[in-house]
């Protein structure tokens, strides 16, 4: 339901001879790509001598990772069953359509993930795939708690829903998806340690290049969901009425 939702747009179907094709989920599926490989090209060869943190072949990872962490935050903000989708639909629980979201979410970035994984191995750069799944699965983990908090905490707040993007803005900057924490002065960094995305970044930054300056704690990332996940078994007590079937 919730891919024929993402492909509704009628200008991105193909109709022959009664076969319809829709290329509206493979484009919303894999688009982010053009601006991941971008972004990571244009890193790899603009700053190859900055010591290897630049690297191509774990820079994309780490950025594939981050916009994987946003889609299914953003995804799971914009769910509203007030959608023009839903309305000849006999469903009417945001807990459902919640789960369809971050199913379909989640199945689209492991798709961006096995195809970049293949795209790498084919141009011989190293993987190192068990570090490559741990983050992978780690961040959206993230992105699915920490979206299912916020969308059932503010719902459908139009005011809400804008600062928390322009929140996941400031996130980015603060996450070292581009400049490693080593290069950001002390009395910074002891901030930025909070945040257990910061972690998996190093995590896998440090993998690639053997390099192991204590900067990372992947205890405090995982240990880091707990609260989160307590917080969402909270939020879904206190939101009852819009899980059960009416």
């Amino acid at each position: 339901m919730n891919f024929a939702r993402m492909s509704a747009n009628g200008k991105m179907k193909i109709v022959s001879k009664g076969f319809v094709f829709n290329f509206g989920i493979i484009w919303n599926t894999f688009s982010p790509l053009v601006i991941v490989y971008g972004i990571a090209y244009l890193f790899g060869i603009g700053l190859r001598g900055a010591g290897g943190l630049f690297g191509p072949e774990f820079f994309v990872f780490i950025f594939l990772f981050w916009i994987n962490f946003l889609n299914i935050v953003q995804t799971l903000l914009s769910t509203d069953m007030n959608q023009a989708f839903y309305k000849d639909k006999d469903i009417d629980n945001l807990f459902v359509v919640a789960i369809a979201s971050t199913l379909t979410t989640l199945i689209q970035g492991f798709l961006r993930f096995l195809l970049t994984l293949l795209i790498i191995s084919f141009i011989d750069f190293d993987i190192n795939i068990i570090v490559l799944i741990s983050a992978f699965f780690l961040i959206s983990a993230y992105g699915i708690f920490f979206g299912y908090c916020l969308k059932f905490l503010i719902l459908s707040n139009t005011l809400l829903i804008n600062l928390m993007n322009f929140f996941l803005q400031a996130l980015f900057f603060v996450s070292n998806v581009i400049f490693p924490v080593s290069i950001f002065p002390e009395n910074i960094k002891e901030y930025l340690y909070f945040n257990p995305i910061v972690h998996i970044n190093e995590f896998i930054r440090e993998s690639y290049l053997g390099s192991y300056g204590g900067l990372v704690d992947m205890h405090y990332a995982s240990y880091a969901l707990l609260p989160i996940l307590f917080f969402a078994m909270l939020l879904t007590l206190s939101r009852l009425h819009l899980i059960l079937p009416k």
